[in-house]
């Protein structure tokens, strides 16, 4: 699912966090059988230590965000639109709850923005080659951006 505005994103989101990625967890991966083709899907979770909870509840302070792709040594498997997380960025993420204890991100590019120096970039602005399509937040205050969250949430 994609989304239109900062807005949409945060009513449907189970969860709202600005978090720092702090380290690597499971690297599991899920296959499909369909006639004589079979599908193999990398999944990686990520552990991040919440800094703030803008919607939502967070247990002991950690999030566990599970990402399709996943980095094995100098291989790194990602979706071309949704580049792997990557462990000390901080992020703005719009989480919807998946298997027990665990998150993805709503809207994939959509629900995961850059926060850095006080400024959230969404990830089309931070990866321009990527033609990422997502709500294109560039450079804009962290309050601000807040603040769009909580007028959505009320």
């Amino acid at each position: 699912m994609s989304y239109d505005s900062v807005a949409a994103i945060s009513r449907d989101a189970d969860l709202i966090v600005v978090a720092t990625v702090v380290g690597i967890g499971d690297v599991t991966t899920d296959s499909r059988i369909a006639g004589n083709v079979t599908a193999t899907i990398t999944f990686t979770d990520f552990e991040l230590s919440s800094e703030e909870t803008l919607k939502g509840a967070v247990q002991s302070g950690n999030v566990i965000v599970r990402q399709t792709g996943n980095r094995a040594g100098t291989k790194i498997v990602e979706v071309r639109d949704d580049p792997l997380m990557e462990v000390g960025a901080r992020y703005l993420l719009f989480l919807k709850s998946g298997s027990p204890g665990k998150y993805f991100v709503a809207g994939g590019p959509d629900g995961r923005m850059v926060v850095e120096s006080g400024l959230v970039y969404s990830l089309s602005a931070k990866y321009p080659a990527a033609g990422i399509d997502d709500v294109a937040v560039v450079a804009q205050p962290l309050d601000a951006v807040k603040a769009l969250v909580a007028a959505a949430t009320k």
